[in-house]
């Protein structure tokens, strides 16, 4: 409506606003609300013939859309013939069909100026709420409406209030979004409002008073309506054409005479802005690879900058430079919407700028709202011949060096040379160089200890939570780490979760243990990101600085050989270096070499033992367990050698060997049974066999080559393994179900998975741990965990499978709680193909059915 638009507007940026600002823009549209509510109940038409709704909102619309954007000072001020409609629609229409048409125009001109959503909501709660106003005060003076001279000049009157009103609010707003105001040029930009919407009201007046007299004189009012508009406009006109000269000369001497680039720079970008009466300007200097720029701008809702730009903005605004082949209004093509989209502006003029042949940086001057005016061609020459400006300029300043520039930008670079860029600790660089001091060549070394840091389910958080909260939680233990640092420490960030802390001055073992429980207790204390309370612990490993520290490399090692060793204790503690630590690694890589071999020639066996109903005898299955045929040292259980696979990645491998052989041997034996005897193939997966995107296609492609139909293979998961990443295992046990594999949870109630896990997992078996069947007949406590866990899977719908079944006294206790289905030694221990095979096809009723107590059973 009778608008007072400017570029220091809250409208004109595009960025969330403020709760305050939202706040603000709500009770704005409530008042409107209320006041409305008001003039329906006090005050009712009086018009014998009220004008239509649907024209009252027509003329509002067409007031709202003639408009002229008038230079005022750097900013610009919006006149429209509101005014006009506003007059029209008090002494001749209905008091809420007024609020309502001017309401409705002012979303219409919003909508058609493609405004952000934020600046739509208050444009209309600052139309309606001036309006009601203004028509509130006019029906308070006149309420009988007789169209006389008072009733007029009331109308007028009534008019600028609402305009005086509509012109508060919006400094109100802009004093929320911007936290500045200038009170100078805000009563300046009032004064123009209100002089330029009274004389829109007073050509309302006239059109009443042509239309009372006689409709055919109404026309007569678009003489006044186009002479009031090209006053404006050729004003305007002349406004702008006066600061652009005045600009160039400005820019001129601002580029030329000024000794340092970066002033200089700053300057002319506002005045290039002022001059445009653009929202925004911009130059974006690039590096000779264009990953590092300075950044310099100068924007109506911020004060002018002069910094480094993020990561974001140099890639958009270089793909953007490389891509235009001179001048242009961008705003149209991708990588144009894609830096806009960066900067939050909707339109602009983009300028490469070039440097010995390459593109050097990129000059933008654009708008972020849409109520702005676009730009023309001629404003694109004077924006090309400033970018001509600044080219010299930066071959001058890159000559000269803009001092001020060169020692920020040295300053930066050795900052990140040295420090990590997430937390600011200082980084793997730093860390080297320290204990290079710490243990300098051909000297006696310092005193001192190395603590390596590692954080216990950090992966979690990163899983559960994102990677933005595991960063803040970087963040957060960086900073609590801090406070460990004394004078001659130093605490650096080497990797992912990964700390370190140097300690000066130490030597001996319970100072160094000290520390290190002091560095658990605080990155164990919990923390607050967003709405979640995150708590972690951390293994610690300690290697002081003696004789068996030589070099940097070798204390670094000693201290990762004893975090190693925490983490093998249970994680959340600390352990010292000691040196039978680095027999028992050599030992390690001795034994990850003779495993690649045993891999390469296929040393692995598998065993099968059988999986028998504990009250019938039938033979059910068989649980698959894989054996290393060792050239040296025999047959060795996994236990000697998966643990090591797991920690190395080599358990993939190990465990598809395995699985085509227990697939392909399974498969021979189903071929030869009855149509209908039962029969399952359990194979166990790892933590990382599930984590491995290949598995499901693995397993498909097995299950095929063998032969075998996927309901006889039943895959066995640990609760350990759920927890470790919960989304992503239900997802590979739902696409195993629908492949047709069964899926059982191994070791249950030794692991974490809570009920409602367990209940969410579409599992067909819940195998009770041996550690609850050893004491199954001696402990009570024990007997009832295993009932308990019957009545569990009887209730999920799901087979109870009792392992580690040994004495006849187990396997009473079992069958009285209610388990039917068992495996262990006391039935059979685990047999070779030939073995189990045999047993498969002999249909024997074992000794174990029909001895020792509960034999009746």
């Amino acid at each position: 409506m009778y608008q007072s638009a400017d570029n220091s507007s809250p409208t004109a940026t595009p960025v969330a606003a403020p709760h305050c600002a939202w706040g603000f823009a709500v009770l704005v549209g409530l008042a409107a609300v209320v006041l409305t509510a008001g003039l329906v109940t006090r005050f009712a038409p009086r018009a014998d013939r009220p004008i239509a709704l649907v024209l009252l909102a027509g003329l509002f619309i067409v007031g709202d859309l003639l408009r002229v954007q008038m230079p005022h000072g750097a900013d610009q001020v919006m006149l429209t013939m509101g005014g006009a409609s506003l007059v029209v629609g008090m002494v001749l229409g209905r008091p809420v069909d007024v609020v309502i048409a001017a309401s409705v125009a002012a979303l219409v001109v919003a909508v058609v100026d493609r405004a952000w959503p934020f600046e739509v909501v208050f444009h209309v709660a600052r139309t309606g709420w001036s309006t009601s106003v203004g028509v509130l005060l006019f029906f308070a003076m006149h309420p009988d409406r007789r169209q006389n001279a008072p009733t007029l000049w009331a109308a007028i009157i009534a008019c600028g209030e609402a305009a005086v009103v509509l012109a508060m609010t919006t400094a109100v707003m802009s004093r929320l979004r911007t936290h500045a105001i200038a009170i100078r040029a805000t009563l300046r930009r009032l004064v123009v409002t209100v002089v330029a919407t009274t004389t829109s009201a007073a050509i309302g007046v006239q059109a009443i008073s042509l239309g009372r007299r006689s409709p055919w004189l109404l026309p007569l009012v678009i003489v006044p309506v186009a002479l009031v508009l090209m006053a404006f406009r050729t004003y305007a006109a002349e406004r702008r054409s006066w600061l652009r000269h005045e600009f160039i000369h400005q820019a001129t001497a601002a580029l030329h005479q000024d000794r340092n680039l970066d002033d200089g720079m700053e300057a002319v970008l506002g005045q290039i802005r002022g001059a445009l009466q653009a929202q925004f300007a911009q130059v974006v200097l690039f590096s000779a690879n264009g990953t590092l720029g300075v950044l310099a701008h100068d924007d109506a809702t911020k004060s002018r900058s002069l910094g480094e730009p993020s990561t974001e903005e140099i890639e958009a605004a270089w793909r953007l430079a490389e891509h235009l082949p001179g001048p242009a209004i961008v705003g149209v093509s991708p990588a144009s919407r894609e830096l806009l989209g960066v900067l939050g502006v909707r339109q602009g003029i983009a300028v490469p700028l070039r440097h010995d042949g390459r593109v050097a940086g990129l000059l933008l001057v654009a708008n972020r709202s849409g109520d702005a005016p676009s730009f023309r061609r001629d404003e694109r020459a004077i924006v090309t011949l400033v970018a001509q400006q600044i080219e010299v300029a930066i071959e001058r300043g890159w000559l000269q060096q803009s001092l001020r520039q060169l020692v920020e930008l040295e300053r930066r670079l050795a900052h990140q040379a040295h420090h990590d860029g997430l937390t600011g600790l200082a980084n793997r660089r730093r860390f080297n160089d320290r204990l290079e001091e710490l243990l300098p060549s051909g000297r006696e070394p310092h005193r001192g200890a190395l603590l390596m840091i590692d954080l216990d389910g950090f992966k979690q958080v990163n899983d559960g939570h994102g990677h933005d909260a595991g960063d803040q939680l970087l963040n957060i233990i960086g900073r609590r780490l801090g406070v460990q640092v004394r004078t001659g420490d130093l605490v650096a960030r080497i990797g992912g979760d990964e700390f370190a802390l140097v300690l000066a001055g130490v030597d001996d073992i319970s100072t160094a243990a000290r520390r290190a429980e002091r560095v658990i207790e605080a990155i164990e204390q919990p923390a607050q990101i967003r709405d979640y309370e995150i708590k972690v612990s951390a293994s610690v490993g300690i290697a002081l600085v003696d004789g068996d520290s030589l070099s940097p490399s070798e204390l670094l090692r000693n201290a990762d050989l004893a975090l190693y060793h925490a983490k093998a204790l249970g994680k959340g503690r600390f352990a010292l270096y000691d040196p039978a630590m680095r027999v028992e690694a050599e030992a390690r890589r001795v034994l990850v070499r003779e495993l690649e071999v045993a891999i390469a020639h296929r040393q692995f066996e598998v065993f099968y033992q059988p999986i028998h109903d504990i009250v019938s005898g039938q033979l059910l299955g068989a649980e698959a367990l894989i054996r290393w045929q060792h050239p040296e040292r025999g047959r060795l259980d996994p236990a000697h050698f998966i643990p090591v696979a797991e920690q190395t990645g080599l358990i993939a491998p190990i465990g598809e060997l395995m699985f085509d052989i227990a697939v392909t041997t399974a498969a021979g034996w189903v071929n030869g049974l009855a149509p209908d005897q039962a029969f399952t193939l359990n194979v166990n997966l790892s933590a990382r066999q599930l984590r491995d995107i290949r598995l499901v296609d693995t397993i498909r492609l097995s299950l095929a080559r063998a032969g075998l139909d996927p309901s006889r293979l039943v895959i066995e998961i640990t609760e350990s393994a759920i927890i470790e990443d919960i989304e992503h295992t239900r997802e590979i046990v739902a696409q195993l179900n629908r492949l047709g594999v069964l899926v059982a949870l191994d070791d249950f109630g030794t692991g974490y998975s809570s009920l409602s896990h367990v209940r969410s997992f579409p599992l067909h078996h819940l195998k009770i741990d041996k550690s609850f069947v050893a004491s199954v007949a001696t402990s009570a406590t024990d007997a009832a965990v295993v009932g308990s866990i019957v009545h569990l899977a009887s209730a999920l719908g799901v087979v109870a499978v009792a392992e580690g079944i040994e004495t006849p006294e187990q396997l009473a206790e079992l069958r009285r709680r209610g388990c039917r289905v068992g495996q262990g030694y006391l039935m059979s221990e685990p047999l070779d193909w030939r073995a189990f095979g045999e047993l498969l096809r002999s249909h024997r009723t074992s000794n174990w059915l029909i001895s020792g107590p509960g034999a009746a059973a």
